[in-house]
């Protein structure tokens, strides 16, 4: 089953002052390489690459979402031959996700 609980840290675009999330992944050790507390845990929602908010990677045979960015731009550089490469072997797909839920689990150290 595809996991849709993952930890994060928020971020705030400086251009127009919008808050995402980034180093979104499902072990808080690895979000913790992206940045300080305050962390989140967050819950994500699988979409179409239209209407994506957050973009990763829909992992067949480990049936888990890897690699999620807050672009689509930053989920395409993770295949040196591109997303559709890896689609068109079968080993996954890109895919879209809305955000449904976040919750602070822990405040600044």
């Amino acid at each position: 089953m595809y996991n849709t609980t993952f930890f994060a840290i928020k971020k705030i675009n400086q251009k127009d002052k919008a808050e995402y999330f980034y180093g979104i992944g499902s072990f808080l050790f690895f979000t913790k390489c992206f940045g300080s507390a305050p962390y989140y845990q967050i819950t994500l929602k699988e979409t179409n690459l239209e209407e994506g908010q957050y973009f990763g990677w829909k992992d067949y045979s480990k049936q888990e979402y890897r690699m999620i960015w807050p672009s689509l731009v930053q989920a395409e550089v993770c295949f040196p031959y591109g997303s559709k490469a890896e689609e068109e072997r079968g080993r996954g797909k890109l895919v879209g996700f809305i955000l449904e839920s976040a919750v602070e689990i822990s405040k600044k150290e």
